[in-house]
């Protein structure tokens, strides 16, 4: 599901995505109240996300 949603706003957005991926982990971090496991769970959903913004980016490349 991250990787998908990634996958989309890289797509549509390009490189500015990454700055989604990061908001969202932001997000993700303080919805959980900065809880330590919760944190490296926000981190690692950022990573996740990071990965399908960078796919998508790549992938909008390639169709051109």
């Amino acid at each position: 599901m991250l990787l998908g949603g990634g996958l989309l706003v890289g797509l549509a957005f390009r490189w500015w995505g990454l700055i989604a991926s990061v908001g969202f982990a932001c997000f993700l971090a303080y919805a959980w109240e900065f809880y330590s496991p919760a944190v490296a769970y926000a981190v690692i959903a950022g990573l996740i996300s990071a990965c399908g913004v960078v796919a998508g980016s790549l992938l909008r490349r390639a169709l051109r």
